[in-house]
């Protein structure tokens, strides 16, 4: 489903934010990592050493137990939580007052965030392997493409182990899912794309589609300019990254043109379309495009549709 505005810009700033805190009594072993360094030089940022925030997130904690949707504070059962929210199955919470709206209530001190921030950004910079950039990069790339909580969940439970669960940097990305899952969302879903299945209705001229020329010896023009198989594909590429759910592709045939050497030229259009597919999916959701079961290859696809005419 599609956020709304106000709720998409809600949730990412608690996704921001998340990366910013942490829980109380962290161990002498989740300081010695990375995400455990962050977050001591983070809770500096935040008021009272972080004793509020300390007592949001036991509170939050506590609830989600209260609900059922959470055993216990274990590891185990956080991941638990992960893989009940990449189930999709929906949390009904009867007047859920989102994490989101309780954090934002906290003013931290936005100079010693964005000093945390450059130290994360380093480290990322330097270790581009680590789970936490790894996490860092899935996370950013699925909130900002509006990705669903399921899926997200999903994606994430490929990156984080039992053992990444017992870190509240971790864990809080999980409070940003529950409030994900349980706000309401906008009206409407995810469409099913079916395959190419025909020409479709030429929609108005702009810059947003790919005017080809096919000529009676199978040769293509793209601007009045002859283009190579390999180059086709590569503006096909361009065009598809650039205009995403808005590009078309307008084949023009020469009254002579077979319909074999028409259907040619669709079906490199329709390969080069499938290799955006496959590099977003990768990046955004960590699977290739083959990989994907039909509720994330329908998402994937709406991203970047086949949408191929006559004038």
């Amino acid at each position: 489903m599609a956020l709304t505005p106000l709720l998409r810009t809600r949730l990412t700033k608690l996704a921001t934010g998340a990366c910013f805190l942490v829980l109380p009594l962290i161990s002498s072993a989740q300081q010695a990592t990375w995400e455990g360094k962050f977050m001591g030089c983070l809770k500096e940022g935040y008021p009272d050493a972080g004793a509020a925030l300390d007592q949001l997130m036991a509170g939050f904690e506590a609830e989600l137990i209260g609900q059922g949707l959470l055993e216990s504070s274990a590891s185990d059962d956080y991941r638990g939580l992960l893989q009940r929210l990449a189930s999709g199955q929906r949390i009904e919470w009867v007047d859920y007052l989102s994490f989101s709206d309780r954090f934002k209530e906290i003013a931290p001190d936005s100079v010693t965030l964005r000093a945390c921030q450059a130290q994360v950004e380093n480290f990322k910079a330097t270790n581009p392997e680590a789970t936490l950039t790894r996490f860092l990069d899935r996370r950013d790339a699925m909130i900002r493409e509006d990705i669903p909580a399921d899926m997200q969940a999903a994606a994430l439970l490929d990156i984080l182990g039992e053992s990444e669960m017992d870190e509240p940097f971790y864990r809080l990305h999980t409070y940003y899912l529950v409030d994900l899952q349980a706000l309401p969302t906008a009206d409407g879903a995810l469409g099913i794309m079916s395959p190419y299945a025909g020409y479709q209705v030429v929609p108005e001229s702009g810059a947003n589609m790919m005017q080809l020329y096919l000529n009676e010896r199978n040769q293509v023009l793209l601007a009045d300019q002859l283009i190579t198989p390999e180059l086709l594909t590569e503006r096909v590429l361009q065009h598809a990254r650039r205009f995403g759910p808005k590009a078309w592709y307008i084949i023009a045939p020469e009254p002579d043109v077979k319909f074999s050497s028409l259907q040619i030229l669709q079906d490199r259009i329709a390969l080069a379309i499938t290799q955006v597919r496959d590099q977003y999916a990768r990046s955004v959701l960590g699977k290739t495009w083959t990989e994907l079961n039909a509720e994330e290859r329908a998402l994937v696809a709406r991203k970047f549709p086949l949408h191929i005419t006559l004038p």
